[in-house]
């Protein structure tokens, strides 16, 4: 009996209490929900800083696009960010400039977070939403696009592109990708840029001033109406000379007479009766 009793004491002491049990499954717990959380930093940081990668790759591209003042076009890249976020370029239609946008979406919170750091001493602009990123502005799932300076800064071809460079249309004429031409504003050629109601491109109306793609009333100061035999354009006054503007034939001198030349709108203020002028004289 007394053996079989030392036994079971041995047996007893050898187990373990309730308590040594719950405390060995709460260290457990927390050694795993700190490796879930440190999994999920891990993760975090690979989809940023790859993504971040995607963003240079494509604003590289952007800026030797906007050097050589053409069209921006993402058309050669992936649609797919490395990590699987939609990327795409988002482009700004209401101005000149190539303010080209690098678009991704849906970007959760830690990673925004993260890419918001990392472009805070960099070139490039940040905007969630429309808004200027400033730090904790990140939300749930987020549209975020990067600008570069660089592209910005870099005005769009007005003109066609040809052997890889950009030939501007003239003053007054901007390039209308449709038609492949250079146009004035409202489509019209800049011999017949006035648009009647029909929408037909027509010439100035006889009571108007024809000046490159507008119809205007009268000249501008300083200017005078020359004609010559042409539609006619507003010619700038000679030096020592002014005009009111408006529909004034001459410029007032303030020595001399006013003398115009008819074959390539040159004028003077002259104090002779003639003046040497191939063509004769207005």
């Amino acid at each position: 009996m007394e053996g079989n009793s030392i036994a079971m004491k041995k047996d007893f002491e050898s187990g373990r209490s309730m308590v040594e049990i719950l405390g060995t499954l709460a260290i457990i717990g927390v050694l795993s929900i700190g490796g879930i959380a440190g999994y999920k930093y891990g993760m975090d940081k690979y989809r940023a800083n790859q993504t971040m990668n995607d963003i240079n790759l494509r604003i590289v591209d952007l800026i030797a696009q906007a050097s050589r003042g053409g069209e921006l076009s993402l058309s050669e890249w992936p649609t797919k960010s490395t990590v699987g976020y939609d990327i795409a370029l988002e482009k700004d239609v209401n101005t000149t400039q190539n303010t080209g946008g690098i678009a991704i979406s849906v970007v959760s919170n830690s990673v925004c977070e993260m890419l918001g750091e990392m472009i805070e001493h960099s070139n490039i602009t940040l905007k969630i939403t429309g808004t200027e990123y400033v730090k904790g502005s990140c939300g749930e799932e987020n549209t975020m696009v990067f600008f570069s300076e660089e592209v910005m800064k870099t005005p769009l071809c007005n003109g066609p592109m040809i052997d890889g460079e950009c030939q501007p249309c003239g003053d007054g004429l901007v390039w209308n990708t449709t038609e492949e031409k250079c146009l004035c504003s409202n489509g019209c050629p800049e011999n017949k840029p006035f648009l009647d109601s029909s929408g037909n491109c027509l010439s100035c109306p006889s009571d108007y001033l024809e000046q490159g793609c507008g119809c205007m009333t009268g000249c501008p100061v300083n200017t005078w109406w020359f004609r010559g035999g042409g539609p006619g354009h507003c010619t700038p006054c000679p030096a020592g000379s002014t005009s009111p503007g408006g529909n004034a034939q001459e410029c007032e001198c303030e020595t001399g007479t006013f003398r115009a030349c008819i074959i390539n709108g040159n004028c003077t203020c002259d104090d002779t009766e003639t003046i040497s002028c191939s063509g004769g004289h207005y």
